[in-house]
């Protein structure tokens, strides 16, 4: 009997089938294809799974993301659901923080392997970053450390930015403002330096009501 050989797409859309199966097992919900999230009290938590193809193999990667629609207001991209307040992909969980894939031979599909894999890095992985990072201040805290492994695969203008964007809506401005000054004054590239003054320009401008 000849092996059953699937394309790329049916690939992810049975993959997906099996992820909205998974969903309920671990309080989740599977709003789209390949997309595992639930909600928080200050934002939403989202499992985004992505593939490609070489040599006849799907392969799958996550990203773990917190989306907090208070930050992403004052960042000025509130109105864009799929943007992300912080995201990390999930090898960076792994204590070895080296990256990986989970294969899918596209000739010889095995789907209950990958997810049986899937399960336990939710599980081990996923979960607890999610309840560590379920709320503004337990982000705020994070990006406040010196050490970039804490910043989420922020860079350090991303992380300035929603640092002082949480400052903002806990009624911080002052301290914010400041934090962006400060980064300005280290004579940041041209591009980096506009991303910079605008948002300071924004936060001024809602600390008036505008």
């Amino acid at each position: 009997m000849a092996s059953e050989v699937i394309t790329p797409g049916e690939a992810k859309r049975r993959f997906g089938l099996e992820l909205e199966k998974l969903a309920s097992k671990f309080g989740l919900r599977s709003p789209r294809t390949m997309w595992l999230s639930r909600s928080v009290p200050d934002g939403e938590q989202v499992l985004k799974f992505g593939g490609n193809v070489r040599d006849g193999r799907l392969f799958l990667s996550a990203t773990a993301c917190v989306r907090f629609p208070a930050i992403q207001h004052v960042l000025g991209s509130g109105s864009d659901e799929e943007v992300p307040t912080i995201l990390v992909p999930t090898h960076l969980l792994r204590d070895d923080r080296r990256f990986f894939e989970w294969e899918l031979d596209l000739a010889a599909p095995d789907f209950s392997g990958i997810v049986a894999d899937v399960a336990a890095e939710i599980e081990l992985r996923v979960l607890p970053f999610f309840e560590m990072y379920c709320s503004v201040e337990s982000v705020r805290d994070s990006l406040g450390s010196d050490d970039p492994d804490a910043w989420f695969s922020l860079s350090p203008v991303q992380r300035i930015s929603v640092l002082a964007a949480a400052l903002a809506i806990e009624n911080r401005s002052e301290a914010a403002t400041q934090l962006l000054s400060q980064k300005l004054d280290e004579g940041l590239p041209p591009r980096q330096a506009g991303k910079v003054q605008a948002l300071l320009t924004r936060l001024k401008k809602l600390e008036l009501g505008g």
